[in-house]
């Protein structure tokens, strides 16, 4: 079994992250995200978040979550969304100007 070499995801970040989701799904779903995957893959990660999952449990689900957005990727809402979570995978900080978007 492959060893997780990158940083642990803080699951304080990960359940921000749900929740801004959460608070941008109809906006979400008016640019194209399928609002049945997006609502499911909320769902089991809120369920793992709850149960205390492990790190790679949890961040293989973020990068589920991040699949529904592809169906909307040229939104400004999906590019803040990824920016965020690539905080979340702590991938880097992104430039100032960046984090607009991601409001």
């Amino acid at each position: 079994m492959a060893e997780n070499i990158g940083p642990p995801i803080e699951s304080k970040k990960a359940r921000e992250f749900v929740d801004h989701v959460k608070a941008r799904t109809d906006q979400l779903v008016d640019e194209g995200v399928d609002r049945k995957l997006l609502t499911d893959r909320l769902a089991s990660l809120d369920k793992a978040l709850n149960e205390k999952a492990h790190a790679s449990v949890i961040g293989h689900m973020l990068t589920e979550l991040k699949g529904a957005f592809e169906q909307a990727a040229g939104s400004a809402t999906v590019r803040g969304l990824i920016i965020l979570l690539n905080e979340v995978f702590a991938t880097g900080v992104p430039s100032p100007d960046r984090k607009a978007d991601a409001r």
